[in-house]
């Protein structure tokens, strides 16, 4: 009986008897045409994106005045409000860093970056109280805006009254029928 011959680990087999060998195939080209598959970003560059921008924000600036001005006001100072927290964040975080690394005992750095900290503190609820009422803002002007052509920009939201909520829970979580599947009692209904 004649074991057959394994080459050694590392080794290449003999490619002698495999022949000629043959150059894989072309991929596949799939083209698509027709009215539907043209791709509107082709030949759009990012400088031409950006270039867009500010006409874009002027337009839907201008349509968002149009719906309510005290809220487009109300946007522009949380908005600015939240820019300059960031900045005093930024600016207290490099003070509290020097602190924190410099010399001294540990109790005097700690009592060094106390100010700037109680100050990121403030800045960071500032910041949080300017964007709950930016929220508030966006929501006033929320579906409100049109389209030139008179239909909505945002489809209106669907909105369910709370009492309605809570007696459908109510329901699903106590109210069990008499039977269970099949019309069999349920086990522990004895």
């Amino acid at each position: 009986m004649t074991q057959p011959t394994v080459p050694a680990q590392g080794s290449c087999p003999s490619t002698k008897a495999a022949g000629p060998t043959m150059a894989p195939p072309t991929p596949a080209e799939i083209k698509y045409t027709g009215q539907y598959s043209v791709n509107p970003m082709d030949g759009v560059s990012f400088r031409t994106l950006c270039a867009r921008i500010p006409s874009v924000v002027k337009r839907i600036t201008g349509m968002s005045w149009a719906v309510d001005r005290a809220a487009v006001a109300l946007l522009l100072v949380c908005q600015v409000t939240v820019g300059l927290t960031a900045v005093g964040q930024l600016t207290a975080a490099s003070k509290v860093m020097r602190s924190i690394l410099g010399d001294g005992t540990v109790q005097e750095r700690l009592h060094q970056a106390l100010p700037a900290l109680v100050f990121v503190a403030v800045m960071a609820a500032l910041s949080r109280a300017a964007s709950a009422v930016s929220a508030y803002g966006d929501r006033r002007i929320g579906t409100d805006v049109d389209l030139p052509d008179g239909r909505p920009c945002l489809p209106p939201p669907t909105t369910l009254p709370l009492p309605a909520r809570l007696r459908g829970r109510g329901q699903r979580l106590c109210h069990r029928p008499a039977s269970g599947p099949a019309g069999k009692p349920w086990p522990d209904a004895a």
